[in-house]
């Protein structure tokens, strides 16, 4: 049965309960007496229950009454309490994020946003999953994410980014090549090299940048093996598989057999940014952008 009474009649049956009394009920409710009747009476036909006993000394609850005025109790406290909750959330301080993220961010600034932002947002909660970036690109259009932290740059007529990283690429080379004992290795060097790189069909937007270089270079990678994240990638590497090119963020952490040795000549940066949908309102996301762009702001300098 769909009830057919407000809040209203619960907050003033229960004033009639504490009080024992319509005339200090209604003082204390700010009303005429005759309306508080009235209300109650109207609360008692809704239900079809007789809610309060009346007698010359005291008004009391009847047994139905006592069963609605717990549990009209109970619905006060938890329509306050979605009142808070809906206002905390319209100000971005409680909310449900999904967020993308590529190896290149978990590795590199990803971990320092977030603990930034949970601990300025503690009751925003956010679920995250690794994916590369083109899948963050139509999970994006498609509304499947909030935000990505995907691999720069982007255009697209859809989304806004952000710059939170920025890594110069890379070699790493198996610990016993002869390049190793090198400070720095030109391209030009890892012409005849067999390559080991992601898998074309989702590292097409790093891949990129790797042609591009080698292009640059005078050649064509020699493609030795795919793989599908940049932890495999390192791992053969390590096995003596053939070498890659990489971004500092992935380079700096530890590996055995591998080394990392910086590019000769002019750095090749890549950025890592924070993308969601263009015009999206969020205050959770807002929230999350600030702290992203704070972040960068202290770090780079910019």
């Amino acid at each position: 049965m769909r009830p057919r009474f407000d809040l209203r009649h619960v907050e003033c049956l229960l004033a009639v309960a504490e009080h024992g009394s319509f005339r200090r009920a209604a003082r204390h409710l700010n009303v005429a007496q005759p309306a508080l009747s009235r209300t109650v009476r109207n609360l008692e036909e809704a239900l079809g229950v007789l809610l309060v006993a009346r007698d010359r000394r005291r008004v009391t609850l009847t047994p139905a009454g006592q069963v609605f005025a717990e549990g009209g109790a109970r619905l006060l406290a938890e329509a306050a309490e979605l009142a808070h909750g809906t206002a905390r959330a319209h100000k971005g301080l409680l909310g449900k994020l999904r967020i993308g993220y590529t190896d290149f961010a978990i590795a590199g600034v990803l971990p320092d946003i977030v603990n930034a932002f949970r601990t300025a947002f503690p009751d925003i909660s956010a679920t995250f999953t690794p994916s590369v970036t083109a899948q963050q690109i139509e999970a994006l259009r498609e509304g499947r994410i909030d935000a990505g932290f995907l691999t720069g740059p982007l255009e697209l007529p859809f989304v806004e980014t952000q710059e939170v990283q920025c890594d110069a690429v890379v070699a790493l080379l198996p610990a016993e090549h002869p390049l190793a004992a090198r400070a720095a290795v030109s391209l030009q060097e890892l012409a005849e090299e067999p390559f080991v790189v992601g898998a074309s069909e989702h590292w097409a937007h790093f891949l990129t940048h790797v042609m591009h270089l080698c292009q640059v270079a005078g050649f064509r990678p020699k493609v030795a093996q795919e793989a599908a994240n940049s932890e495999a990638i390192v791992g053969l590497v390590a096995a003596g598989i053939g070498v890659t090119l990489s971004i500092e963020s992935i380079a700096r952490r530890p590996r055995h057999g591998v080394v990392m040795r910086p590019l000769a000549g002019e750095p090749y940066e890549i950025s890592t940014l924070l993308a969601w949908r263009r015009g999206g309102q969020d205050p959770a996301l807002r929230h999350l952008r600030d702290v992203a762009v704070s972040y960068w702001r202290d770090t780079s300098g910019a």
